[in-house]
């Protein structure tokens, strides 16, 4: 893991064609947050990607405005938030702000972005809920989302019929709901 998170966190070496540079250095990072959350589905992979600096990186990727890198990083954090040691690196990162703002907002940039990429924004919507339904699991995870308003708009996706939406809102919502104070 850590040749791959080393390789994601430098800077392309040849600023001669900007664009070109760009657009393979975001395709080799797509490509490298697939693998990531390929990974993450093992305990020991989790912990690899967590020795070697993963979630520092999956928090700075999360605040991309392209689909396409969003769908893996967000799954990849929904895989890895099952576990405790992560829950706890993701509030140190601040992560659960990232998901709680992205859920929140109209995400007009990723509307934009849905023509162009192969997986549908619900995709992404699917592992931002399931992410803090796992990081509500803990109290400080709880009042992150109750702070900042993520409450709410976790119980308007309650409406939709998406199965993998509501389980993972539910999750969430359920979490929250053991406190008094985000049932106001």
């Amino acid at each position: 893991m850590s040749p791959f998170l080393s390789l994601e966190r430098q800077p392309s070496a040849e600023p001669a064609q900007p664009g070109l540079y760009e657009a393979r250095d975001g395709e080799v990072a797509r490509c490298g947050a697939l693998a990531l959350w390929s990974c993450s589905k093992s305990y020991a992979n989790k912990e690899a990607i967590r020795r070697a600096g993963g979630i520092p990186l999956l928090a700075r990727l999360l605040k991309t405005s392209h689909e396409d890198m969003l769908i893996p990083v967000v799954a990849t954090l929904q895989e890895c938030a099952s576990e405790e040691n992560y829950r706890a690196a993701i509030k140190a990162e601040r992560i659960i702000e990232n998901l709680v703002k992205n859920l929140s907002s109209e995400n007009k940039q990723l509307q934009e972005h849905c023509a162009m990429a192969i997986c549908q924004p619900e995709e992404v919507l699917v592992n931002a809920v399931g992410a803090l339904g796992e990081c509500c699991q803990e109290p400080e995870g709880r009042v992150t989302v109750r702070k900042r308003g993520g409450i709410q708009p976790l119980v308007d996706l309650l409406v939709g019929t998406n199965r993998a939406l509501l389980v993972n809102v539910t999750k969430a919502v359920g979490a929250c709901a053991v406190e008094p104070e985000s049932m106001m």
